[in-house]
Parts: structure tokens; sequence; C-alpha cells
């Protein structure tokens, strides 16, 4: 009924909530996680939630053809999050098909600046717009980033979505495991096959999250903004 009233409000008119003992109840960190799912932030010296989304960035490229770029980001509620894309590597035309299906702010950086400005921008937007988790789909560059957002934004959480089942899903699998499977806090997937091969490479099944590609985008964005929300929770303490 909690959760009932307050998605029967508009973001501003929602109301402050108070946690306590909510770093050792189990229970209660779900709960925090999916009110932080529903436009959420934690404040640290008031102890408590207030209605502010927190923000989510997401790096998006592809692996092989254009039409591998996701779009079920579309479908996460703009009051849940505050959501920024930036796109690297695709092309002009591609672009122009994903953006409109975009919430928030999008920057296309493959078309505004050379490649060796690409970090700077990323570093210093996460900054500016302070941003709480950083989502990771189909980009080698996102993911060879990690290092230097963990270096300079220690509590930031990162979210990688693997590919298919193809070779290029394969491929970007085996890269992202080989090198970044020990400092990506989640990892998302339709496939049980690829969360299987996940696990067998050292990756654990808590940082495992499966959706039904059976039913589309919808279940995509639902099982995202659960583990964000959820990542989220898990940094209070």
């Amino acid at each position: 009924m909690f959760l009932w009233e307050i998605d029967q409000r508009e973001p501003e008119d929602r109301f402050r909530c108070s946690f306590s003992d909510h770093a050792e109840n189990q229970l209660a960190t779900a709960r925090l996680g999916e009110l932080i799912a529903r436009g959420y932030s934690w404040e640290e010296r008031g102890a408590g939630l207030v209605p502010r989304p927190a923000g989510v960035l997401y790096i998006v490229s592809s692996l092989a053809a254009d039409e591998d770029i996701p779009t079920w980001m579309s479908h996460i509620p703009s009051q849940s999050f505050r959501q920024h894309v930036v796109a690297v590597g695709i092309s002009g035309e591609a672009f122009a098909r994903f953006s409109p299906a975009c919430a928030g702010e999008i920057w296309h950086l493959s078309a505004i600046m050379h490649r060796g400005g690409w970090a700077e921008f990323i570093i210093e937007f996460i900054a500016s717009r302070e941003i709480d988790l950083v989502q990771i789909a189909a980009s080698c560059f996102g993911v060879d980033l990690v290092p230097a957002l963990r270096a300079a934004y220690p509590s930031i959480q990162v979210v990688v979505d693997t590919g298919g089942e193809g070779a290029p899903g394969q491929e970007w699998l085996t890269y992202v495991t080989s090198r970044y499977g020990n400092v990506i806090d989640a990892f998302c997937t339709p496939q049980p096959a690829v969360a299987a091969t996940l696990q067998s490479s050292g990756v654990s099944a808590s940082r495992i999250y499966e959706w039904s590609a059976d039913h589309g985008d919808e279940a995509a964005a639902a099982c995202h903004a659960e583990v964000y929300g959820q990542l989220l929770a898990g940094l209070v303490g």
C-alpha cells in the first residue's frame, strides 16, 4: 500500500521517507531498493530518502550492426531515474533512429569530438550531473573506462549488459569477463545460457540478473530498474 500511494503522486508531491537499522536487514534493503527505483535518492546527512531520482548514465555502442543498439531504456519511467545517454562508436543514421527512444539527455560523442576526448568528457559529465550508476551496453570503450571510473568515483555502481549467443555476443562476453569481470557490480542478460557462462567464468550468481526475452523491452526495463535500485540500496550503511 505504501508503494501504491507513492505511485499515485506526482514526483514533486512525494514525501520524504525515513529508515532505521536498514544496513543489517536484508528485507529493509530490498524495500529501500524498491523506493529508489521509484524515484528516490538517499540523503546521507538526513539518514533518509528524498524524492529526487538517482542519476543513471548509459554508455551505448553497437557490437556489430546498428540494429544491435538497445532500446529498452526508453521503457524506464523518467520519474524513476534521471537518465542520461552517451552514444559512442555508432553512425549518425543509427543515432538518429535511436535517440527518439531515449528519455532525458543524450549525446552523440562520435559526432562532436575526437575519440581522445571521450573519457575526459564522461568523467566530468558524471560529476556535473551527479551520476550514481553507469550502465554499459555493448560498448568496449565503456568497459575500458571502468578502472578510471572506479578511481574517480569509488562508490559509483557499474552494470553491463551481455550480448546475444551469436559470435559478436560471445566475443563481447569474453572481452568483458576476462578483463573486468571482477570490477563490474552486475551483469544483465535475457539468455540463461549466457548467465551460465558468466558463472563458469567466475562471476558470482548474486551479480547476474536475467529478464525474459519473450516479454520484450518492458521486461528488460523492469529488470534494470530493479537492479539499479538494489545496487544503490546496497551502498546505504
